[in-house]
């Protein structure tokens, strides 16, 4: 098999992994502003975190094959672990959006068990300012992931023109 035949399926399983992350985010964005509005906020929260669970798995994967197929892709472009180890290389234009890219997908994973943990204990709870707090803190998680994984898109587009 070719090169290009390796990295276009590389590229391909990257693209479609990542589109099912921010798909499943979207999705989620959607699907809750809908439930706020249509039931009280303890029910919206309690359909959410069904829906949630429902599609945490196979968003989670998406999202790990992606993280495991962008370092493929470099190698498979000729970058190999020496350069990509080397701090002179991040001093480069493609380097350091690279290396921002690699910043905010690690904040994204990190963000993911705090959002669960979140969503856990707010599924459990009932209306009141504790709800309310908690709620809060699950809306500023969400919506981080959603930008930081937006930003994380742009900046692997601005890789494919450097």
């Amino acid at each position: 098999m070719s090169t290009l035949t390796v990295l276009t399926i590389i590229k391909l399983v990257h693209i479609v992994s990542a589109s099912l992350w921010v798909g499943g985010i979207l999705f989620t964005v959607i699907v809750n502003r809908r439930l706020r509005k249509t039931y009280p906020p303890v029910e919206a929260t309690k359909l959410l975190g069904v829906v949630g669970r429902a599609i945490q798995r196979p968003m989670r994967y998406s999202l790990y094959i992606a993280v495991v197929t962008g370092p493929l892709l470099l190698l498979t472009r000729g970058f190999g672990v020496q350069l990509l180890t080397s701090s002179q290389f991040y001093g480069t234009h493609f380097g350091a959006i690279l290396l921002l890219k690699m910043i905010l997908v690690a904040a994204v994973l990190l963000m993911l068990p705090l959002h669960s943990s979140l969503g856990r204990r707010l599924y459990e709870m009932e209306d009141g300012p504790e709800y309310a707090r908690e709620r809060l803190k699950m809306l500023v998680v969400g919506w981080a992931t959603l930008y930081l994984t937006l930003a994380i898109i742009g900046l692997g587009s601005l890789l494919r023109f450097s």
